[in-house]
């Protein structure tokens, strides 16, 4: 008599990361009642694996990519102004700085390479697993967020949006149990998607952001803004938050998932087109991170649908409460996987809801993943005409030439960011201030430099509050209102200048 899927296939092999395990934990949504035509257990769980190894492979490749790409922002450079998170006091030397990032690349390779004898380990016949290799790969992985972290507080510079959303999945990679490090992660993109589209929704967006995104697209395809018609315009505007909010509530259903994973593609190839050298010509790490999208939403969502799949054929799955991945079974592992997944889970409920406070100024617009949102408070900087040739040369290149009889000429910040560190300067007032204070204390009349600064707009009026800071004493005073740092490190032989 033919035997059953459950009698004749085993579970994963002993010693993978899908080892040890117990009745699924998978929301019922994640467990199809049947299948028309089973597949083979062994095979699938193998699946399930190599989607684990190929998230693993893929943001550790993509965070050290990311890097790579904006390396200078990522060393003790001196050609843009730095923010140190905490304080001027707390600003690592440049030795320590070089040998943080030096530890960083390398625990990037060592998850990379793990990652990839982990999938070769799923080929071989029988299954075959590094020695070792599940606690290697946790501290590999706890030592890259300890150092990004490290970086980050060296200069609020690094915290781009990537690199939020790239720490954050090495975080649940490293203390996650395998069903929720799928389901997790996905939560994580959707929350990115609706944030996002939230962002969007006001009427500046169709105003400024909203155009400038349809003019990239229309140019890249050989078209221009004029050539569309009004209505056209506004509907292509509209269609980008649209396709956010859709993309993000369609990953949370598994009926809707693989839809909102082929819009999200969509989405993102159109955004190449945008952004890209036919288009606006934006920098290579926004490329990269869309690449990023590109390839983790299919994999999240496969990955999750192989492992209801596997849990539904043999009736288990990998526990919710322990980590099998890095420990053996028993009271003790299940006790302290517990600590760390409740610890990583807690991050990601911050994560996802920090940016409700985005309003009251308690979260940072990219942290909110106000991204190409035009709702953000906005600064502009000048000095006067007279001390322009004071400037160092790196931020006399992005001042415009005085014209006659102009007093001030406008200083962009953001052009002086992306030529010196390859990554877009952060939109927050914090930070612009900070660079603000950074300029004054490079002239010898340090009331030469003013900042023209926007409030956030009224999500359905546009409104904003102007207000205008002349001099360094002004400009400090308005960043000693913010909770965290926002003054530059003193220049060397000018100590406490511009005050």
């Amino acid at each position: 008599m033919r035997r059953s899927v459950q009698e004749s296939a085993p579970g994963p092999s002993p010693g993978s990361p899908l080892s040890h395990s117990k009745p699924a934990d998978l929301p019922p949504g994640e467990q199809p009642a049947a299948y028309s035509q089973p597949a083979d257990s062994p095979s699938v769980w193998r699946q399930v694996e190599r989607h684990l190894a190929g998230l693993q492979l893929l943001v550790a490749a993509g965070l050290f990519l990311l890097i790579a790409v904006t390396w200078r922002l990522w060393t003790p450079q001196t050609a843009f102004p730095r923010i140190p998170l905490l304080g001027p006091q707390y600003l690592l030397p440049a030795t320590g700085e070089w040998l943080v990032l030096a530890v960083l690349l390398l625990s990037l390779g060592c998850r990379a390479v793990l990652a990839v004898l982990r999938l070769l380990g799923t080929t071989a016949e029988p299954a075959r697993t590094v020695p070792g290799s599940p606690r290697l790969e946790r501290a590999c992985g706890l030592i890259s967020c300890l150092c990004l972290v490290l970086l980050v507080a060296g200069d609020q510079h690094r915290l781009q949006a990537w690199a939020w959303h790239l720490g954050l999945l090495s975080l649940l990679i490293v203390l996650q149990p395998v069903p929720r490090l799928f389901r997790l992660s996905l939560y994580l993109t959707a929350s990115i998607y609706v944030w996002s589209a939230w962002s969007k929704m006001d009427v500046t967006f169709f105003q400024s952001a909203g155009p400038y995104l349809v003019g990239g697209l229309l140019k890249s395809v050989g078209l221009s803004w004029q050539d569309v018609p009004a209505a056209a315009r506004t509907a292509l505007c509209g269609l980008l938050p649209a396709a956010e909010l859709l993309t993000g509530v369609g990953l949370l259903w598994p009926r809707t998932r693989r839809l909102a994973v082929a819009g999200s593609c969509l989405m993102h190839l159109a955004l190449l087109l945008t952004l890209g050298p036919w288009g606006l010509g934006h920098s290579a790490g926004v490329l990269l991170w869309n690449v990023f999208f590109l390839v983790q939403n299919p994999l999240l969502a496969s990955g999750l649908t192989r492992l209801s799949q596997a849990a539904a054929e043999q009736g288990t799955a990998v526990p919710a409460t322990a980590d099998n991945r890095h420990q053996p079974a028993g009271p003790t592992a299940v006790c302290s996987t517990t600590v760390y997944s409740t610890a990583a889970s807690s991050v990601l409920a911050v994560a996802v809801l920090w940016p409700l406070f985005e309003p009251w100024g308690l979260c940072d617009s990219w942290l909110s993943w106000n991204l190409y949102s035009s709702r953000s408070e906005q600064v502009r900087l000048f000095v006067r005409s007279d001390v322009r040739q004071q400037l160092s040369p790196a931020a006399r290149q992005v001042t415009d030439e005085a014209r006659p009889g102009q007093l001030w000429c406008r200083l962009r910040d953001d052009q002086w960011s992306l030529q010196t560190t390859g990554a877009p300067v952060l939109p927050d007032s914090r930070f612009r201030l900070g660079v603000a204070l950074a300029i004054a204390r490079m002239v010898e009349q340090p009331e030469a430099v003013r900042v023209h600064r926007s409030s956030r707009a009224g999500r359905l009026t546009g409104h904003r509050r102007q207000e205008d800071l002349y001099g360094a004493r002004a400009i400090r005073a308005a960043l000693n209102r913010h909770w965290l740092n926002a003054e530059p490190p003193a220049p060397h032989g000018r100590a406490g200048g511009g005050k």
